[in-house]
């Protein structure tokens, strides 16, 4: 008996104990509710009088007790959001997002934060978010435009500013600069004028209304610049080690046949020339969508002694362009050629060339191109193997990278070709692969790198020498130009091209280098 009351001693000993432990355990948990809540509470309070730094002190002692409380992990988001702290709202606006992604205002503050840490395209999606939940709050549409017009997203801009300056007036100063900023990156400058007018007017004596005063200077000069007409001309003084035509008749190769030379090397005929380039475009139509435009082109080279390489070509070139979109922009060029060798009627071409241009980026432009060009060679004997008069189809890839300010470049270029004659020695299929490097150095100078590799391969035995032909020529070229001011330019060149043929007559390697001037107006 006396064992039986010692165990019920124990077990009522131990019912004591558990039940002091519990209500300590909850006396404890509901102390800790109770002072995060009060932490939390003088973050609030704190908040709406505008102490922000003691607001994110409260709210930090909060989230110590209740870290994964999604009102104290927003309200701290939001107050490093007032206090200019992005980098430190990024996180506790996640968090509390994940955990409840309906909190009034929670999508807009992430937002807000995620545009000032430079993370535009997730600031975007915060931005649509919050304008579907709450489509009255024009912070929104302020910010997705502003988030637009990071991204280079212009006329999408434009469409939320406008919608913005509706819903929150108070912030019509910005709204009208950047509205004025948007309209000058699309080229539409007048309503450019009228935005940064506005702008000047109500932040006069700001930053901001300095800016704009400062567009509005800028573009007044550009728009006074914009001339419909343009004028360049080049005069070259060159050495040519190995004069040729490319050399493209068989006159020559039954010529040394019938008399019995060895059919081999193209003779190397060295000589200096002069060169004169003149070209003229005028504009008939400029708009930002629209261009029509007309080019005239003239060419003459002397040499000193081979006069009978002496050319003369004309060239009329009428162009239409259209932008279809922001980035896409379509073209057409008709080109009509005339060439005269040493005063004697030589090639007439009519080219037709469409081709698009995409804009990728600031950087980067992508053109795709397809060309139709007649050839009438007009000293080739017709209706013989050699009768060069023919179509040649070809379509092509450019790409280029801009750096440096857009002032150098990179251009890749790809061409497929396939030309079809009236006489079988000249059918072929080709490919080209290329590139052109410019670099800007000191001192207004720059480095022009260039390489082309053409492959022909022609369709038929060629009639005179009975095996079929196979070209691949190398072009290799450099240049330093040296800027004078705004319209003259000084440069040298030193070009080599090397043609490499199945058939050794075709085989030659010429070097060129030249002493320009030319000038822009």
């Amino acid at each position: 008996m006396k064992l039986r009351g010692k165990i019920e001693n124990l077990k009522v000993t131990l019912i004591v104990l558990l039940s002091f432990s519990f209500l300590v355990i909850f006396l404890s948990n509901a102390n800790s509710a109770n002072d995060s809540e009060l932490y939390f509470s003088k973050g609030l309070l704190a908040f709406d009088e505008g102490r922000f730094d003691e607001a994110a002190i409260e709210f930090e002692k909060a989230l110590q007790i209740d870290s994964e409380n999604p009102n104290i992990l927003f309200q701290l988001g939001k107050t490093y959001n007032r206090l200019k702290s992005f980098d430190e709202s990024v996180e506790p606006l996640e968090k509390a997002l994940k955990i409840n992604p309906q909190i009034k205002g929670i999508n807009y503050e992430s937002g807000v934060a995620y545009f000032n840490t430079g993370e535009f395209e997730k600031a975007l999606n915060e931005f649509d978010i919050t304008i579907e939940k709450e489509p009255e709050r024009g912070e929104g549409y302020y910010y997705k435009a502003l988030s637009l017009f990071r991204l280079d997203k212009w006329n999408d801009a434009i469409t939320y500013l406008q919608k913005a300056l509706e819903l929150v007036p108070e912030y019509k100063l910005s709204i009208h600069y950047y509205l004025g900023v948007s309209y000058s990156r699309v080229e539409e400058n007048e309503k450019a004028l009228k935005e940064f007018a506005e702008a000047e007017k109500l932040g006069a004596g700001s930053d901001i209304g300095e800016s704009a005063k400062k567009f509005v200077d800028a573009i007044t000069k550009r728009i006074n610049a914009k001339k419909r007409w343009s004028v360049n001309a080049s005069i070259s003084w060159q050495y040519d080690d190995n004069v040729t035509l490319k050399p493209s008749s068989l006159d020559k190769a039954r010529d040394e046949a019938k008399k019995g030379i060895t059919l081999g090397k193209i003779k190397d005929k060295g000589d200096w020339r002069a060169t004169f380039n003149l070209s003229g475009e005028y504009k008939l139509v400029d708009t930002k969508d629209f261009t029509f435009s007309g080019r005239y082109s003239l060419y003459q080279s002397v040499h000193r002694r081979l006069r009978a390489y002496n050319i003369t070509g004309n060239q009329i070139a009428p162009t239409v362009s259209y932008r279809i979109a922001g980035p896409l922009r379509i073209n057409f060029s008709y080109i009509f050629d005339y060439f005269e060798l040493d005063e004697a009627r030589y090639l007439e071409s009519h080219t037709f060339f469409p081709s698009i241009n995409l804009v990728l980026s600031k950087s980067a432009l992508l053109q795709a191109f397809y060309r139709i060009q007649d050839k009438d060679y007009l000293q080739d004997p017709h209706h013989t193997p050699s009768d060069r008069r023919g179509r040649n189809y070809a379509f092509g890839l450019n790409q280029y990278y801009f750096f440096m300010s857009n002032k150098g470049y990179i251009k890749l270029n790809y061409v497929t070709e396939r030309e079809e004659t009236r006489g079988r020695d000249w059918d072929y299929v080709g490919n080209s692969l290329g590139t052109d490097i410019q670099i800007p150095m000191i001192f207004d100078t720059k480095v022009l790198l260039g390489f082309n590799w053409d492959k022909k391969d022609y369709n038929h035995f060629n009639s005179i020498f009975g095996d079929r032909r196979k070209d691949q020529e190398y072009d290799w070229s450099v240049e330093v130009a040296k800027d004078l001011g705004k319209y003259y330019t000084l440069s040298i060149r030193f070009n080599r091209i090397v043609n490499d043929s199945t058939l050794a007559f075709y085989n030659y390697d010429r070097e060129v280098t030249s002493f320009n001037f030319t000038a822009r107006f």
